[in-house]
């Protein structure tokens, strides 16, 4: 499933958050939420194993100052390809109950460290 939004902050925030619910509450694979206009995503999946909700935020097209940034952010480090031991996103795991810090977070960084504006475009894919 894939839909394009428009709308303010509360209303993203809601859609963001309605979209991790589904993909815990159906267990999909996983959901990307994306600025179709500058390229901009955050994917989030649902570990079943240990029921947290993991924020992947893939390095591509990111420069050092918005890495650097994400990382003090979100208090975490770089995840590395298990193989090459390179660099490829930041990821962060949350509790299953903190949906709606996930979703402002999510909002947070896409205003605040991508620096878009507080309309920005929002596109949302659900991956089964």
């Amino acid at each position: 499933m894939k839909a394009y939004f428009k709308t303010d902050k509360t209303e993203r925030i809601n859609r963001i958050g309605s979209s991790i619910k589904r993909i815990i509450d159906n267990w999909e694979k996983f959901v990307i939420i994306e600025d179709p206009e500058s390229g901009y995503f955050i994917q989030f999946a649902f570990l079943k194993d240990v029921y947290k909700i993991l924020m992947d935020i893939p390095l591509i097209e990111l420069s050092d100052e918005l890495i650097s940034d994400l990382k003090r952010i979100l208090h975490t480090d770089l995840a590395v390809d298990s193989v090459t031991g390179e660099p490829v996103s930041i990821q962060k795991t949350f509790t299953q109950h903190e949906v709606k810090r996930v979703s402002k977070l999510a909002d947070e960084i896409f205003t605040d460290v991508f620096c878009l504006t507080k309309d920005y475009n929002l596109l949302i894919e659900i991956i089964s």
